[in-house]
């Protein structure tokens, strides 16, 4: 069996509250040319993604959060956190099944810049 890590521009928006951190995949499993369906793990494998700062500018790096496409929306049941490491930019998930992916974080929020008058 081979993993293939495939790309993908997604069509589905972002959950509310949620923006894109610049990753969007699909996890498909081939046996020879042959796509296998359904395809689960037991125990769960793990998966690391790195990313880059411009991936996710404007995000809060300490929300980043995989979720999967589960037909009708993004979910995050069975997909767990298992290493954070913000300072090389790399974050570790233990996964149960192949799908489509995405990586998402919320908005640092905003910055207000004031006038400064001086007399």
């Amino acid at each position: 069996m081979t993993l293939v890590f495939r790309p993908l521009t997604s069509a589905h928006p972002a959950p509310n509250g949620w923006l894109f951190a610049g990753h969007v995949f699909a996890l498909e499993a081939y046996l020879g040319t042959v796509l296998q369906t359904g395809v689960t793990f037991s125990p769960s494998i793990t998966l690391t993604l790195a990313y880059t700062d411009s991936d996710i500018d404007g995000i809060d790096e300490d929300t980043l959060d995989l979720r999967y496409r589960d037909g009708s929306a993004w979910a995050s049941d069975g997909i767990s956190v298992a290493a954070r490491d913000t300072a090389h930019n790399r974050l570790t998930f233990t996964i149960a099944h192949l799908t489509e992916f995405a990586l998402f974080g919320q908005s640092q929020g905003f910055t207000v810049y004031l006038p400064l008058v001086l007399k």
